[in-house]
């Protein structure tokens, strides 16, 4: 089995600890230079032109068969002197925004509004290796704060049999990386972390470290022969081997500094406390994305090709190389296409793209549909599948901090708008509803969902509890204090003394009556209100 055309993306998702304004992140990833560009789910195109951030507003027009779309607003930014891999890249930008008009309907706020923005290209080598692999990041910044990282290489896998298919690239996260080389712009945004989150003392003793940055970093520059231009880097790793997973989440991190830290020109900057550089939550996901173009044994409809060829299609689905697919126990795999030009397969740990003799005679056919098209519409659905994976996962870490059954209430709400935008953004499209049903029947999201159905019935119980348990509370206080009231009274022998200090010499018991059990009533009062606060306070 050969693998005579495929490449794999790389998809690793979290949530930041802050939502911030769409706008103002996207502006601030550009001001850093650690991005070349970014844009927005409406249109918004932002990027930096003679050191001053720009911004356009692109417009969209799918043709009548959806295999293409007119563009336009773009003219700047591509006059705005770009390098090559920045083009590159709007041009990979362009084909997942074509695939997410395609497959979801705007005006449902499903996905939520995002931002896409890319970086310049980072460079990776894998244990002793000579030559370099080329991928190009980019990030998925979403409104809720969910965070997308994705690695889009530009060397495909050519002419490689499946055991190396399998160990180098689709297990990639599992190899030890022994160099990194990335731009000036964002290796300097990864070494000062540490320094934009410690406290005033601390920063103005390494005050000469943030000054001496630029003139240390000289130390690890490379000049590196890129495939499509040359390139100064600088060496990220310069001890022991480091994984794929360090490297999306270290992209992560330094969104999430940019994004926090105030700017160095402002008092808050220097005067803040100092705080832990951690940005997002401890949990995430990555995954790898195969898709392959073509392979030996290839046959005409999608359906056949799948048949006779389960060694190479269970053994990416395992990510383990397997002798013979037939003898594998894995559950059995279900299509996420419903036609029969190319099958798409999505699991926990990998998802999988494989083309059919059919849709590549297709695709000749069609002047501006490519393979490329097909594989932005399965990273389009893949990056939705763990979005919505992830959503789900929000909502069950949310609940926890319900303390009130109205909070709780909200939630569930919101849960239920959640899923009715689903719904209706993908109602237009019977392979997108196919494809958010079969999702939804996969063992991860089946398990997240019961986990978060019985926690909303279980924290909903424990609330009400917690509700009676504190009105018995109120009740027999409110019992004991009206108790005391009512039979609250003082002697008038008791303030006999205090009127004779006032120079009346004898009390008739009925000019005082009233007066005197007004005094009483209220001695009482004050009493047991003082009590009942200090009882309170101790609480």
């Amino acid at each position: 089995m050969e693998i005579i055309n495929g490449q794999v993306w790389y998809t690793y998702t979290s949530k930041l600890f802050k939502q911030f304004d769409l706008t103002e992140a996207a502006k601030k990833l550009i001001d850093s230079d650690a991005f070349a560009f970014a844009s927005r789910d409406n249109g918004e195109l932002y990027y930096k032109s003679n050191n001053r951030i720009e911004t356009r507003q692109l417009s969209y027009k799918l043709n009548a068969t959806g295999t293409g779309m007119k563009v336009s607003g773009h003219s700047d930014f591509v006059d705005s002197k770009q390098n090559n891999y920045t083009l590159l890249s709007f041009w990979k930008d362009i084909a997942l925004k074509l695939s997410r008009l395609r497959l979801f309907s705007d005006g449902f706020g499903f996905p939520e509004d995002f931002i896409r923005a890319f970086m310049n290209p980072i460079f990776i080598r894998i244990g002793a290796d000579k030559e370099y692999r080329e991928f190009i990041p980019y990030v998925n910044l979403y409104s809720s704060g969910l965070i997308q990282t994705t690695l889009i290489p530009m060397n495909e896998s050519d002419g490689e049999s499946l055991y190396p298919f399998i160990t180098d690239s689709v297990n990639l996260a599992m190899r030890g990386i022994t160099s990194v080389l990335a731009t000036k712009a964002y290796t300097k945004e990864l070494l000062r972390i540490d320094y934009d989150c410690s406290g005033i003392f601390k920063k103005l003793r390494e005050f000469k470290y943030l000054m001496t940055l630029d003139k240390n970093l000289e130390l690890f520059r490379k000049e590196h022969e890129a495939g499509i231009e040359k390139l100064t880097v600088y060496e990220h790793v310069l001890g022991p081997s480091i994984l794929l997973s360090d490297i999306c989440l270290g992209i992560m991190d330094v969104c999430g500094n940019i994004l926090s830290r105030h700017r160095t020109t402002t008092p808050e900057y220097w005067l803040q406390k100092s705080i832990r550089p951690v940005f997002r939550n401890g949990t995430w996901r990555g995954k790898p994305c195969v898709y392959i173009k073509e392979h030996t044994n290839q046959k005409k409809l999608s359906n056949e090709n799948i048949e006779h060829n389960k060694t190479l299609v269970q053994s990416v689905m395992t990510r383990c190389f397997l002798k013979d697919g037939s003898d594998s126990s894995t559950k059995p795999l279900v299509d996420l296409r419903l036609l029969n030009d190319y099958s798409h397969f999505n699991s926990f740990g990998v998802s999988l793209s494989i083309a059919s003799d059919s849709a590549l005679e297709a695709l000749k056919t069609l002047k501006s549909f490519t393979f490329d098209n097909i594989i932005a519409d399965c990273q389009i659905k893949n990056e939705i599948a763990e979005y919505i994976n992830s959503s789900y996962e929000s909502f069950i870490d949310a609940i926890g901090h319900c303390n009130t059954n109205t909070t709780l209430s909200e939630l569930s709400l919101e849960l239920i708008l959640f899923e009715e935008r689903m719904i209706r953004s993908s109602s237009n499209s019977g392979e997108i509803a196919h494809f958010i049903g079969t999702l939804k029947n996969e063992d991860t999201i089946k398990n997240n969902l019961s986990i978060l159905t019985g926690k909303i019935t279980s924290t909903d119980k424990l609330l009400d509890l917690t509700d009676r348990i504190k009105k018995d509370q109120l009740n027999k206080t409110l019992t004991i204090l009206f108790g005391v009231i009512a039979s609250a009274t003082l002697s008038p022998e008791l303030i006999q003394p205090a009127v004779k200090s006032l120079g009346i010499e004898s009390i008739n018991a009925t000019d005082f009556e009233m007066p005197l059990k007004a005094i009483c009533t209220t001695a009482a009062l004050v009493i047991v209100f003082v009590i009942v606060w200090c009882v309170s306070k101790l609480k």
